[in-house]
């Protein structure tokens, strides 16, 4: 049953037909499900859109391509890496297009909380996918994506390695 949230609080969608809803005695029942099915739909939206950005910045052609990755980086982004170093904007900017990367990134498990109008944190796990089809660093990571006039863009991102197991599993 999909949920959504109605001002700080969260509701279900009813799974009533129509011929119920019309012989409640309340008329605003119907109207708070139209808000929170609307809710719910707009944060799979969310999510969807959000995940594209957040697997685009994960594709060698996007890493290598400055102009894009300055589109996507908010000018007060930050990172801190999985080795636990902090990098600023300038720093992706200068390093992302001319690192020497092999393989693939797999990522999965993407959750979002859109924490203010326009302010979402994106949480999933992404893991390397070695010559062998194997996957190793596995990675927990956080991005907060902001909406600004240029789109969505990410403004701090963060990884921390992640163990193999039940919640990390890949």
């Amino acid at each position: 049953m999909p949920t959504g949230r109605v001002g700080r609080s969260w509701c279900s969608v009813n799974n009533e037909s129509s011929e119920h809803r019309a012989e409640r005695s309340s008329p605003y029942t119907c109207v708070a499900e139209l808000i929170v099915t609307v809710d719910w739909l707009d944060s799979v939206n969310l999510l969807k859109r959000l995940r594209k950005l957040e697997v685009e910045l994960h594709q060698p052609e996007v890493r290598s391509n400055a102009n894009r990755l300055s589109e996507l980086l908010h000018e007060s982004f930050t990172e801190i890496g999985r080795s636990g170093q902090r990098y600023s904007r300038s720093d992706i900017l200068e390093q992302l297009p001319v690192e020497n990367r092999s393989g693939t990134v797999w990522s999965g498990q993407f959750s979002v909380e859109e924490i203010v109008p326009d302010l979402a944190l994106l949480t999933y796990i992404s893991a390397q996918i070695d010559a062998s089809g194997g996957k190793s660093r596995r990675t927990l990571r956080s991005s907060l994506w902001q909406r600004t006039s240029k789109g969505w863009q990410v403004r701090f991102h963060q990884g921390t390695p992640a163990p193999v197991g039940k919640d990390c599993s890949t």
